[in-house]
């Protein structure tokens, strides 16, 4: 034994990684644990594809979106995916999406899965929450650039004055498509205008999607999209 594990004090807990035979002797409890896994992983293979393409549709038909971020509806999705017992809550739009858009599928049996599938979609809920939180504004200026991009030539002409002030101009574009309707406007009087008819070639957001508190909330939710993706 060397002086570094000498030093280990024995009674830490400490984690050791083995298989699952090893740690659950019983064949009959790890072929258990093993198919209810198996399960769970199908199931949810199965609800993130239709959350995709659910998205999509609002996304196209411009409708609300904002019951994807709640945990508790995403089990509606579970349930549109798997089979079980009950007379689980039936969402029309979604059974649409899935009969229009899902090739046909073994749904596997959600029976016995009701916490693993309650803490799968309090997971996706919170990763959908932070995505929008760290990504949907930078994705929004990109959106913003590329509308108002200037070819290699008109851009070189600029001074440096006026690329500063460019550059200004496009953050505060960026930051009027998802302030607070209840907020000015931080872009000058004059694109106003753009910010709020012209949805021709970026996402807008209506009332929707902006920072308090440090997160992004989802409210009256309606997100407008160009068909970009």
């Amino acid at each position: 034994m060397n002086a570094e594990n000498e030093m280990v004090d024995p009674n830490r807990p400490y984690t050791v990684g083995c298989r699952l035979a090893h740690l659950v002797p019983d064949r009959t409890h790890a072929a258990a644990i093993e198919d209810a896994v198996t399960r769970v992983h199908r199931a949810t293979f199965l609800a993130t594809e239709l959350a995709n393409l659910h998205l999509r549709r609002c996304l196209e038909d411009h409708t609300a979106v904002e019951e994807l971020f709640s945990a508790n509806w995403l089990t509606n999705i579970y349930n549109e995916v798997t089979v079980g017992q009950g007379n689980p809550r039936v969402i029309a739009a979604l059974r649409q999406t899935k009969a229009q858009h899902m090739p046909t599928f073994v749904p596997p049996s959600r029976t016995g899965l009701s916490q693993c599938i309650m803490y799968e979609c309090r997971n996706l809920a919170a990763v959908a929450a932070n995505n929008v939180w760290m990504h949907f504004s930078k994705r929004v200026r990109t959106h913003v650039r590329h509308c108002l991009a200037l070819d290699e030539t008109a851009y070189a002409a600029l001074t440096k004055e006026q690329k500063t002030a460019r550059r200004l101009l496009l953050l505060q574009l960026a930051r009027d498509i998802l302030r607070n309707p209840t907020e000015a406007h931080a872009a000058p009087t004059v694109h106003h205008p753009w910010i709020t008819t012209d949805p021709s070639c970026w996402p807008t957001v209506r009332g929707g999607w902006w920072r308090d508190a440090q997160t992004w909330r989802v409210t009256r939710a309606t997100l407008h999209a160009s068909g970009s993706g």
